[in-house]
């Protein structure tokens, strides 16, 4: 038989019930909440969840002082802050649509127009464990009434994907380690969905006490919260108060009795802390012989699933309650034992096969109580956690965005996940992985190049079509692995550095600077080269036949073709010229008034030296009588 409940002040939507609509996030306050189980000859019913919308506002009390609170977009209030001091970039704005339900908190947001990743910079201390609770309330605040989908992520991992609804908010939670000072928070376009524009209505971060919060969590992985229960709770109490942020949404059943226990005395000792009411509330089978099942929609698929049950002895009876947990049709074997006034919290951790998650609680034979529970808390688990960007890079990059105004709105995880990174960068895959690329082309900089040497791997670097000024660092010539470097049309002034001329591996573009010089390095002399190879006493003879005899000649019809009418005291080399160099350089007002025998005798004796020094090398020692009588 199905459920069929009607409206009534509870249901904003008028419907009774939301057809379809699985026992999981991110449309957590929607309204009640239709779960169809599975027909089978022994079940065959629905499980509604309900909750009172008009009692919603996150009036969170707590006893720890290791919490955050951001009301993102907003002027912040009471416990909650303004979001100024932890993002940068994206607009504010307002709910134009279902407001006032939820918190002032959820009336206003930050949206985020312009780059692909905004993220924000939350305090954090190293190998602590942390709580994050993302909130989003599209309410048509840009009177759209197109609720977006983008992604979430957090120091550079995949968290969640965001599918936002008019009505009512919707919340992702993760937990895990911080490996840094910082932790990002970052939402993402999908570049499916590129034109749907990201926001973030809150942000709650709340430090875990250590050891023993959800302590089958390791430091390399992280919880993502698909649901978390308080079966028993009255329609009338939506929320019960946390003091880590987490947020229990009811679960009450007409196939189920509600039954109200006293709180525990062994609660503070269970290890994830559930709240009071948590414990005192529960629900049973309608007899001892009814089994319990819970069906719930994962939404990351083949992971493994962390999940926490919570359970209650609410009568003081000498009857017994025995009943088996199952999931997913196997029995977890636990041989739970409920005593009165003492609860049970139970963990474990799974292979998801599948996206569904299914959890049945079956009587034992001989029980005279039926199942019972009082809390679920249900997690996937992302199994390894990005290492993050290369710490140089990332210093790097930091330096950039500091230096440059247009830049100093991206922060966080630069690189990860790969399929999100910064607007303006490329990076390799390896681990950790590096920058190899900086798209700077047409970015309205100005000013100066700082120093950015650390950056190592970089191969392609554009500062194209920007007002950037001043002289060429040295160190770009010095990056091992450059391989373009495209300067053009700026401001730069100046000699371009050796280090660049005479790094062969880079492609160089520095067209469009009308102040600045290219002067190529004079190559070393060929018969520098000559006496510096170590070849023999073959060798020596050869160099000597060089100096006595190639030399010396050249040198002659050199004098003798001169005409001092055309020698100017200054234009006469004090030195041999070196050749032009590989490169296509800019025409030298100086070299364009050389005398052109000059020119004719110069590139005469280059050739010359290069031929020897070829054979030289390629005879290993034995030299041409022939060549040596021609010269």
């Amino acid at each position: 038989m199905e459920g069929i409940f009607s409206s009534n002040d509870d249901d904003i939507y008028g419907t009774g019930y939301l057809p379809g609509v699985n026992l999981r996030p991110p449309n957590l306050l929607s309204g009640y909440y239709y779960s169809s189980f599975p027909s089978s000859p022994e079940f065959s019913f629905s499980f509604p969840l309900i909750f009172n919308p008009n009692l919603i506002h996150f009036d969170f009390k707590w006893k720890t002082g290791d919490v955050l609170m951001i009301d993102c977009g907003g002027v912040g209030e009471g416990t909650w802050q303004s979001d100024g001091e932890f993002i940068q970039t994206g607009q504010s704005s307002k709910v134009q649509e279902f407001g006032g339900n939820w918190g002032r908190e959820m009336d206003t947001l930050r949206f985020f127009p312009d780059q692909n990743k905004n993220c924000y910079t939350l305090p954090a201390v190293p190998q602590g464990k942390y709580i994050i609770q993302a909130g989003f309330f599209y309410g048509s605040y840009d009177g759209k009434h197109a609720p977006p989908s983008f992604d979430l992520l957090f120091d550079g991992n995949y968290w969640a994907t965001v599918d936002t609804i008019r009505e009512s908010p919707s919340f992702k939670e993760a937990i895990f380690f911080a490996k840094k000072k910082t932790v990002s928070v970052c939402v993402a376009r999908i570049p499916a969905y590129s034109d749907q524009i990201p926001f973030v209505s809150t942000l709650v971060m709340v430090k875990l006490p250590l050891p023993f919060f959800y302590s089958r969590l390791g430091g390399d992985s992280a919880l993502v919260m698909e649901s978390r229960v308080n079966f028993g709770s009255p329609s009338d109490i939506w929320f019960t108060v946390d003091m880590y942020s987490r947020i229990w949404f009811p679960g009450v059943s007409p196939f189920y009795r509600n039954v109200t226990a006293p709180e525990p005395r062994n609660i503070r000792a269970l290890d994830d802390d559930p709240p009071s009411s948590v414990m005192t509330s529960t629900i049973e089978a309608p007899n001892p012989s009814e089994s319990m099942i819970f069906p719930f929609t994962l939404y990351e698929k083949k992971r493994l699933v962390y999940v926490n049950l919570y359970f209650t002895e609410a009568k003081a009876s000498k009857k017994q309650r025995m009943f088996d947990v199952f999931i997913n049709g196997k029995n977890m074997s636990l041989d739970l034992f409920l005593q009165y006034e003492m609860g049970i919290e139970v963990s474990l951790v799974l292979d998801a096969e599948s996206s569904l998650f299914n959890l049945s609680l079956v009587p034992k034979e001989g029980s005279t109580l039926p199942p019972t529970i009082s809390g679920l808390e249900l997690f996937s688990i992302i199994e390894e956690l990005a290492n993050g960007t290369s710490d140089d890079d990332v210093k790097g990059l930091g330096k950039l965005t500091s230096n440059w105004e247009r830049l100093k709105g991206w922060t966080g995880e630069p690189c990860l996940p790969s399929f999100s990174t910064w607007d303006w960068i490329s990076c390799d895959s390896k681990d950790p992985p590096r920058v190899i690329s900086l798209n700077l082309g047409s970015c309205g900089l100005e000013g100066q190049i700082i120093d950015f040497s650390q950056m190592q791997a970089l191969e392609v670097i554009d500062f194209h079509n920007n007002s950037l000024n001043g002289s060429i660092p040295d160190f770009l010539g010095r990056l091992p692995n450059l391989k373009i470097l495209n300067l053009a049309d700026n401001q730069f002034s100046g000699i371009v550095p050796e280090s660049i001329i005479q790094n062969k591996k880079i492609s160089l573009d520095i067209s469009g600077n009308s102040q600045l010089r290219y002067h190529p390095a004079k190559e070393k002399n060929n018969i520098s080269m000559v006496l510096g190879i170590s070849v023999g006493g073959a060798s020596v003879f050869i160099v000597g036949c060089v100096l006595l005899f190639v030399l010396p000649n050249l040198i002659k019809r050199e004098e003798e073709n001169e005409e001092p009418a055309h020698a100017e005291p200054e234009d006469i080399p004090q030195e041999a010229p070196t050749g032009p160099s590989m490169r296509e350089l800019d025409e030298d007002p100086v070299a364009e008034d050389r005398n052109d025998q000059f020119q004719e005798v110069s590139e005469e004796f280059r050739k010359q030296m290069e031929v020897d020094v070829e054979e030289l090398l390629a005879r290993s020692g034995r030299y041409s009588s022939e060549e040596d009588s021609d010269n």
